[in-house]
């Protein structure tokens, strides 16, 4: 079993930064959020590797829901 976090780098608008961080936070233990660089809205989601599925499906329904999420690269 591999122990060592999944990160997830993305870009939020900026405007949806505050309700990103809330959501995943809301969920305990899927992950915790890391702003990159808060002017371009990019944030980085370190997660356990047993939760990946789980928060890649809360970044989709996010998108569904017209925020738009974009991942940019998941490092294992």
């Amino acid at each position: 079993m591999d122990l060592r976090d999944v990160t997830v780098r993305l870009w939020v608008p900026r405007s949806q930064v505050a309700l990103l961080v809330a959501m995943v936070e809301s969920y305990e233990s899927l992950g915790v959020v890391r702003i990159v660089d808060a002017k371009k809205a990019l944030a980085e989601i370190y997660a356990s590797p047993s939760f990946l599925d789980l928060l890649l499906d809360l970044l989709q329904d996010l998108s569904r829901e017209g925020i738009s999420v974009n991942v940019l690269e998941i490092s294992r």
